[in-house]
């Protein structure tokens, strides 16, 4: 037991100096070596003690509770002290929000670029087929315009022609009229020479207006031909309106 606690001090004495060499591996891979031991390393002796030249014996590997009190000793200090390799591994870092693997991770895949694409495309198309059916659309409606203003005008020149044949027929009845009257007033004889030149279709609308006492005192005085003829077709005239009737 007394043994052991005279050995105490030397094995702290030990662990103190391996503390104080791994701060100074770890200083020297921060800063690199200061000028003044470049300058010793430049101008030392070419033949150097064998002795010294020997390499030390390695140095027994601190345990991770001495290199992390080592480490939050420099931090107090100020100094940044980089993991070494038997320090705990950290997470690795995200990418910065401007970094690569961030754009990479907004990207989007194939698959849904050609859903976007197809769905631009079919817009368009459906976007065309909407202008093209409003173009067929207008035209249509424009023909229509154009065709009912035609059927109006249409509507108008039947009426102007309805009108001037009313007119048309009210002036040839009132010629008519007039000739009736005319050869009503004549002697049958002299009405009956007339007849037998006169026009058919005069004398048909002559002879269909008088009264049927004076038309038979003047079929009298004519040939017997010309006032069958007359006969036949002043019947034939009359016997389409007895049929629609």
């Amino acid at each position: 037991m007394d043994d052991r606690l005279k050995i105490l001090p030397a094995v702290i004495l030990c662990a103190g100096l391996l503390l104080v060499l791994k701060i100074a591996d770890v200083w020297t891979g921060l800063t690199g070596p200061s000028p003044a031991m470049a300058a010793t390393e430049d101008h030392a002796p070419a033949h150097a003690d064998p002795v010294a030249e020997a390499p030390a014996p390695p140095a027994a590997e601190p345990s991770a509770a001495t290199e992390e009190a080592a480490t939050k000793a420099l931090e107090a200090e100020g100094f940044a002290v980089e993991p070494t390799a038997t320090t705990p591994d950290f997470a690795p870092a995200r990418p910065r929000a401007g970094s690569a693997g961030a754009l990479d991770d907004g990207l989007m895949s194939r698959s849904e670029v050609e859903v976007l694409e197809s769905l631009a495309a079919r817009r368009s198309e459906l976007e065309a087929r909407a202008a093209d059916l409003d173009m067929r659309e207008a035209l249509l409606a424009a023909t229509e315009r154009r065709v009912n203003e035609r059927v109006e005008e249409l509507k108008a020149l039947e009426a102007q022609i309805q009108t001037l044949i009313g007119q048309q027929v009210a002036a040839e009845s009132e010629e008519v009229a007039r000739l009736v009257k005319i050869y009503e007033s004549m002697k049958a004889k002299d009405a009956a020479n007339i007849f037998e030149t006169l026009d058919q279709k005069i004398l048909l609308e002559v002879a269909g207006g008088m009264k049927e006492a004076k038309l038979a005192d003047i079929l009298a005085e004519m040939s017997p031909a010309a006032a069958q003829a007359l006969t036949v077709q002043l019947i034939e005239r009359r016997r389409p309106v007895a049929e629609s009737m």
